[in-house]
């Protein structure tokens, strides 16, 4: 592996949120920094109380979390496994498969990359951009599974499901399998997979982390025909959703008031947060790319090193993406309150003013 790449490597197997690092690194206590490095809804679902009991009992069993996830997604309870997180299914799925070609995109979150090559299958790069491309890959009869992030990040392309569908009936009719990492569906349901999940060949991962803000909760779902489910449920240990989080997650999954709410919350936050990044990086050399819970922008390496160390150095903590042709990728999450919004403007007017 050349040093050029494993750089890359280096930098996109990292995630978000890893303050202490920062902290270290740029001498700033970690309670002093702004960490808009991760993605996740800067609100999160905050339930009034989880009752004693939930705490000092073993988790007696999930039905009422498949229940209310099933109800969430739009699928029938034999289609949900309930997961610690959607990192469980990504790192799962490859050791359901027989070794395998397996398609996923150039950038995306590379922990599929990751994991599939572990497992020792071969990965085939596409553009996330290019359906068409990895569309031409299975004609072609080059992959088998095929792994679409949607919405993408860090690069914010969506799919709509007509065309995932017809991805899927490629990929059956050659007894491929479509996998569909959902994790930042939650603010554009139209866009989700998950009412088709009983076909045969069709993954959907959906988290809970990134939307309800709940990501230390660890829960996540992997959703597909009762068939594949029940092979998945036989790979997992007993208790691996703690109590409060079968709980939590039930209630939080049926909230439709806060959901509703959530959105509108987000909406506005990410509209602000495009205006604020096309406001200050309005110069060629960069591209602004905006999904509802992030903002990225694209800019040569030079450009992206730069703006990334100007923020670090006012402790504001974002995710860096080195891409190849010397391009460089920054995501950005969305700020909270007022305080935060001001930080975060004081630091790109001193930065390009």
């Amino acid at each position: 592996m050349d040093k050029d790449r494993q750089g890359r490597e280096l930098i996109n197997l990292s995630h978000g949120g890893n303050l202490a690092l920062a902290a270290e690194q740029y001498g700033i206590p970690e309670s002093d920094w702004l960490d808009l490095s991760t993605g996740i809804a800067p609100w999160c679902y905050d339930p009034l109380h989880i009752p004693q009991s939930i705490w000092q009992r073993l988790p007696s069993g999930d039905a009422q979390l498949v229940t209310a996830a099933a109800s969430y997604y739009g699928c029938v309870p034999e289609s949900v496994a309930p997961l610690s997180g959607s990192q469980q299914g990504i790192s799962l799925l490859p050791q359901l498969f027989p070794g395998c070609r397996v398609a996923i995109p150039s950038l995306g979150y590379f922990e599929h990359r990751a994991a599939w090559s572990a497992a020792g299958h071969f990965v085939v790069d596409y553009d996330p951009a290019s359906l068409q491309q990895v569309q031409s890959l299975v004609e072609a009869g080059e992959v088998d599974v095929v792994v679409v992030i949607n919405p993408n990040n860090p690069t914010t392309d969506c799919s709509e499901p007509a065309r995932l569908l017809a991805l899927w009936q490629q990929l059956q009719q050659r007894g491929g399998c479509l996998v569909v990492d959902e994790a930042f569906a939650d603010t554009a349901p139209e866009l989700s997979m998950a009412g088709h999940c009983d076909k045969p060949g069709l993954v959907v991962l959906r988290s809970v982390g990134k939307f309800f803000g709940l990501a230390g909760l660890r829960l996540g779902f992997m959703l597909a025909a009762s068939e594949f489910i029940a092979r998945v449920k036989m790979t997992l240990h007993c208790w691996h959703i703690s109590g409060p989080a079968q709980y939590l997650g039930a209630k939080v999954l049926l909230d439709q008031r806060w959901q509703a709410r959530q959105r509108e919350r987000i909406r506005g936050a990410s509209q602000q947060l495009d205006d604020l990044l096309r406001r200050y990086c309005s110069s060629p050399e960069f591209a602004i790319r905006q999904s509802p819970l992030f903002g990225s922008i694209f800019c040569p390496q030079t450009s992206g090193e730069g703006l990334f160390e100007q923020l670090a150095r006012r402790g504001i903590w974002v995710r860096r993406f080195a891409l190849p042709q010397q391009r460089y990728c920054l995501r950005i999450g969305l700020p909270g309150d007022e305080s935060q919004w001001q930080r975060l403007s004081r630091a790109f007017e001193e930065i390009f003013l």
